[in-house]
């Protein structure tokens, strides 16, 4: 067990000017988490049972599925973090995003592939753009501005994928 926390804890997502990438190889756009000792079916039906389990509408937010392959599901997060203006506003930052999930033996693909953040409920938040007409993230010399955002945005993903690979990897089978 410790070998496997350890290998899901130290993979993390950077937001990066062109969106979400692996920390540890920014060339990919997804997290491989190793699993030992679970076949792709049984990575499958635990990443099935988590989203029954943690979503209100688990049949609305699935969106696609292979059995045994890959399961494509939505999540909404009403305050991912906070967008302040000069130290007198802020708004909370909701998030829309799809994640994919694709099996093999032994292990898993993690990967964001939309992503849609607003503020103050109706307005996009850009990670990339112009500081004149929006409140973006980088700005378009692609310098960080908004470091805290950033982290907030990133320690969230950090947490999506330790607890989906805490629960299946603590999952045994259901000989009760």
């Amino acid at each position: 067990m410790f070998l496997i926390e350890q290998k899901a804890y130290c993979q993390k997502f950077s937001l990066t000017p062109v969106g979400l990438k692996d920390s540890s190889n920014i060339e990919n756009t997804f997290i491989v988490v190793t699993i030992d000792n679970k076949s792709a079916k049984e990575l499958y039906s635990y990443s099935l049972r988590f989203i029954i389990k943690n979503y209100k509408s688990p049949n609305k937010v699935i969106q696609g599925q292979i059995e045994n392959e890959y399961l494509k599901f939505e999540t909404y997060v009403p305050k991912i973090g906070i967008l302040e203006y000069g130290g007198i506003v802020s708004w909370d930052v909701s998030c829309l995003y799809t994640t994919e999930l694709n099996f093999k033996d032994g292990k898993f693909k993690y990967e964001i592939v939309a992503i849609d953040l607003k503020y103050d409920k109706i307005n996009e938040l850009k990670i990339v753009g112009s500081t004149l007409t929006s409140y973006p993230i980088y700005n378009k010399k692609l310098q960080l501005i908004r470091p805290i955002l950033k982290q907030k945005i990133e320690d969230y993903f950090y947490i999506q994928i330790k607890d989906i690979t805490n629960f299946i990897s603590e999952n045994k089978s259901n000989d009760w």
